[in-house]
């Protein structure tokens, strides 16, 4: 036995020899290819490239040849860099040509770290020197609607998102569209650092005649060039407005200025204006093409839809009116198409000061049971500054069908016509005939 063990162990040992041998020989020939030969990788060389820059470098002991591979120069937009371990880190990138180590061939350089370079110049790339970005589009917002010659005031805040600092010799300046304003060039007053934000706001008058109208504004630089919001600093500042004239020889038009009125839900809960459709809390929007409980209209409407509670309500209450004599309160009132359960009630109530809110009339509406015409006369409230309340209640036990509609709501002047003179007929006056 003693024999066995003393002829086998040497063996044993020759073979691991042998084997050790083998396997340098093979990681060598993996590694070094010879001078002016193509050492591409043979087997799947797209899923080998990255792990043959992190791990080769490390594991590789033998020297390179003697003769060195060209070096490759950085495209326009990245700059290549040799990856010669496993951080991947994004940070400081070579500017200059690199060369790649000479143990690997040109086909399986760079593969990661090219990746990790592009990765890095994408995403620090620098905003444009000039750059606006919309933080907030405020009231009137885009598509608002108004009467014709109508004064409105256009406002957005922005930021100054470039890098440069907009000086008094910075603009406003009219781009394209209609301009809905004589004067096309407004100087910016007080500078502008970036990353600050100031609101601007322009004054504007809406066309004469009904339609769609839209107007772009844009800031212009020192240099005249002209700059704007998104990724490319070109897109400017929007102004849409709708023009309706609906109601001839209106003193007040509560349709239009619908925005300007305060809205409220039974539970005193705000509701936002212009609001959407089918929301919970309530809504109201003006519908320019409304279907009713008798068919589509071309009449607008104000739609309403009180909170989706017994007796829920929904009211509006406008700015104070001076109220004039022959002045009438006119609107048509009715329910929704759509909407079978409709049953609601409207009414118009007012308030003066700090006075209590008094009612002015009152129409309860059924699905189905036609439109109703209302005609107001406030000539009682004459000289008086009142605040008008549109309101309308849910009057069943389907509150999620109380959808009415205010139709071209508004107060008219409508003076008495004056009675034409009546002739008075000559009379002989008898002459008193003195006695003598």
């Amino acid at each position: 036995m003693s024999n066995l063990r003393k002829n086998l162990i040497p063996k044993i040992w020759t073979l691991l020899g042998g084997l050790l041998i083998v396997g340098t020989l093979f990681l060598t020939a993996c590694t070094i290819s010879p001078a002016g030969t193509d050492a591409s990788p043979t087997t799947q060389p797209d899923q080998t490239k990255p792990i043959l820059n992190t791990i080769l470098p490390a594991l590789t002991t033998t020297e390179s040849p003697t003769e060195v591979q060209p070096s490759i120069s950085p495209s326009p937009e990245i700059t290549e860099t040799q990856a010669s371990g496993p951080s991947t880190t994004e940070t400081a990138l070579p500017t200059g040509t690199t060369t790649p180590d000479p143990s690997l061939s040109p086909t399986a350089t760079s593969t990661l770290a090219g990746i990790i370079s592009t990765q890095a110049i994408q995403g620090t790339k620098s905003p444009p020197p000039d750059q606006v970005k919309l933080l907030k589009d405020i009231l009137p917002s885009n598509g608002g609607y108004f009467a014709p010659n109508k004064y409105f005031q256009k406002s957005w805040e922005i930021q100054n998102t470039g890098t440069t600092t907009w000086t008094e010799k910075y603009k406003l300046v009219f781009s394209s569209g209609t301009a809905m304003n004589n004067e096309l060039v407004f100087p910016i007053k007080n500078p502008v650092k970036p990353g600050k934000a100031i609101t601007i706001v322009l004054e504007q008058v809406t066309p004469k005649n009904p339609g769609v109208y839209d107007g772009y504004w844009m800031l212009q630089n020192e240099k005249g060039k002209k700059f704007g919001t998104g990724p490319e600093a070109n897109q400017p500042l929007p102004v849409k407005v709708t023009v309706l004239n609906i109601s001839k020889d209106t003193s007040y038009d509560l349709l239009l200025e619908y925005c300007n009125a305060t809205w409220w839900n039974k539970n005193g809960e705000d509701i936002k204006c212009p609001g959407e459709p089918k929301l919970i809390p309530g809504f109201v929007s003006l519908s320019t093409k409304p279907y009713l409980e008798n068919g589509t209209s071309k009449t607008p409407v104000l739609w309403v839809h009180s909170n989706n509670i017994l007796e829920g309500n929904i009211s509006g209450r406008y700015p104070a009116y001076q109220v004039k004599d022959g002045d009438h309160f006119k609107a048509k009132v009715g329910c929704m198409g759509g909407y079978s359960r409709c049953n609601v009630t409207f009414k118009l109530l007012y308030r003066i000061g700090t006075n209590p809110v008094q009612t002015l009339g009152s129409w309860k509406e059924l699905s189905g049971g036609g439109i109703t015409t209302i005609d107001v006369n406030l000539s009682a409230l004459q000289g008086q500054s009142v605040q008008f309340i549109l309101r309308m209640t849910s009057s069943n036990n389907y509150p999620e069908s109380a959808h009415g509609f205010w139709m071209t709501p508004r107060i008219k002047n409508i003076l008495p016509t004056p009675l034409p003179p009546t002739a008075i007929p000559d009379t002989a006056t008898p002459t008193e005939t003195p006695t003598l």
